[in-house]
């Protein structure tokens, strides 16, 4: 959801531009974009990517696993695009990290803030096969500033024709100073990871007056009926929104968008990576280094 979230300021700034625009997503995120923008913009069903998740985290054992069914899954979205981009004269096309949503017949745009994979000494074939992928694309747009202030080394340019487009969030700076929630857990990313977010910070909930946990319904049976009380499914992204604006503190993954989101809303953070998930594991570092040289 992270990449759906990135991409809503991006659509808003391309209807502005009176450009008219079509979202090709999975159902879960075409539902998410149709509280954003209505019947504005048109809106293409995908197959979700065939990658399983589970709760030891990612490894390269579980990519070589599912590495035949994506590969049909990329074949299958490169011919998927190439129809789409004739039926309905598609003149650019904005991949935000999907390898196989390029057309020879058009304009191709690769977004995405990791350039550089953080892998080990042992996985760099697959820094190779990245760079491949996008090089077949016109342009690189990276979603981090020219300093790579958010992303780091991951955002470094590697290939030609790259172009720091900024940080992309879909809440808007605010004067507001006045914040009446004092911490809001925030569960996101993979189901599968779910709990062990809500395990780690529901033993100190109780610290905070004004308190909210924001995830999926998934969730309730481990809840209690006092923390039931503070729980808010997170199927309703503009209701979410009005509570993320007031929130003091933010706890949960450190997913990219989610640092993004929590720099715009100028709120504190307590976050930790998702198991086994290496780029989190470096943005927390990354994080937590920044915090101590603030001190």
């Amino acid at each position: 959801m992270g990449h759906l979230s990135r991409c809503i300021p991006l659509i808003e700034q391309l209807l502005l531009q009176e450009n008219t625009c079509f979202l090709a997503a999975d159902q879960q995120h075409l539902s998410i974009a149709m509280q954003y923008f209505g019947n504005r913009i048109e809106y293409i069903q995908l197959e979700p990517y065939p990658f399983k998740f589970n709760t030891k985290g990612f490894s390269i054992s579980t990519i070589f696993q599912e590495s035949i069914p994506l590969w049909k899954n990329y074949n299958q979205e490169n011919k998927t695009l190439s129809f789409l981009v004739n039926e309905l004269n598609i003149s650019i096309v904005i991949s935000d990290h999907r390898y196989g949503f390029y057309s020879s017949k058009c304009i191709n745009i690769f977004m995405t803030h990791q350039c550089q994979l953080p892998l080990s000494r042992f996985e760099f074939p697959f820094q190779w096969i990245h760079e491949f992928l996008m090089s077949k694309f016109n342009f690189i747009w990276i979603v981090d500033t020219p300093n790579n202030d958010f992303a780091g080394n991951l955002s470094r340019v590697i290939l030609p024709n790259s172009y720091y487009i900024g940080t992309l969030s879909r809440f808007k700076e605010s004067k507001q100073s006045k914040k009446s929630i004092d911490g809001v857990l925030l569960i996101s990313g993979p189901k599968e990871f779910a709990k062990i977010c809500l395990d780690h910070f529901l033993p100190d909930l109780h610290k905070f007056e004004s308190k909210l946990i924001i995830g999926p319904k998934s969730l309730k049976p481990y809840l209690s009926e006092k923390n039931l009380a503070y729980f808010i499914s997170n199927e309703n992204w503009i209701e979410i929104d009005k509570h993320l604006i007031n929130a003091k503190l933010i706890m949960g993954f450190c997913g990219y968008s989610t640092l993004m989101d929590i720099a715009v809303l100028k709120c504190a953070s307590d976050l930790i990576p998702t198991p086994g998930q290496a780029e989190q594991e470096y943005l927390y570092k990354k994080q937590k280094r920044l915090d101590k040289s603030s001190l």
